[in-house]
This record gives C-alpha cells, structure tokens and sequence, in this order.
C-alpha cells in the first residue's frame, strides 16, 4: 500500500480519536469495556499499530517515532480537554492508559526485531 494512503489512515485515525475525546459526553458502553482506561488503552494501541505501519515505509525508527507520536498525541488530547470543553477534564491516568496501550505494542515490536535480527544472524554464521 501506498505510503501516503498509510499516513492518510493513520490520520484519519487520529481525527476520530480527537473528536470522541472532545466529544461533551463520550459514548457509554457497558461491562469490561465500558471501562475508560481500557478504552484509552485499545484506542493508543491502534494509533500506534497504525502510525508504525505507515512510518515504516520511510523510517528503520518507525515505532520509535509512533511510541513518540502517541506520548505527544495522548497529552495534546488531554490538554485539549482539560482547555476547552466544560464536560470533560484533563487526566493523568487517561495518558498512563494511553502509554500502556502504546507501550504494549512497542515492545513486541521491539521483541519482534531483534528476533528477526538473530535469526538474521544465525543464517550468516
């Protein structure tokens, strides 16, 4: 896929997830996930999934930048939250569970690569 339809979902991605987090009253759900760190967590854990797929194509850093990116996102919502809607208020747990999410998925990543990475070098040796 192209890079450019990559950076556009991720986007996009980011937009939805900006626009329910300044929602007045975000939508309700009931059991496990109706529970708001969870919900944080999950929505880090697709921001990322999705930033290091479309950074991919241009970096050998791409979850090191999308770990970044998702630090700087989950803070830039809080902030945003806690500025400018009356309903709603800026969190620290809610940037945590944001980290959790994104974090959760950094390390396998990193796990993943230098998997790849000795495997790599066994095939030489």
């Amino acid at each position: 896929m192209k890079t450019s339809v990559r950076f556009l979902l991720w986007a996009v991605y980011a937009i939805i997830l900006l626009w329910l987090a300044l929602l007045p009253s975000p939508p309700s759900m009931s059991g496990i996930l109706g529970w708001d760190k969870l919900q944080h967590a999950g929505a880090f854990l697709g921001f990322i999934l999705l930033g290091g797929w479309a950074l991919q194509a241009c970096t050998a850093r791409a979850w090191r930048w999308a770990l970044l990116a998702s630090v700087f996102f989950g803070i830039l919502i809080e902030v945003l939250q806690g500025l400018f809607t009356k309903t709603r208020s800026a969190d620290l747990f809610d940037v945590i569970a944001d980290l959790v999410g994104a974090g959760s998925v950094f390390l396998l990543m990193a796990v993943r690569e230098r998997h790849r990475l000795g495997r790599a070098k066994q095939k030489r040796a």
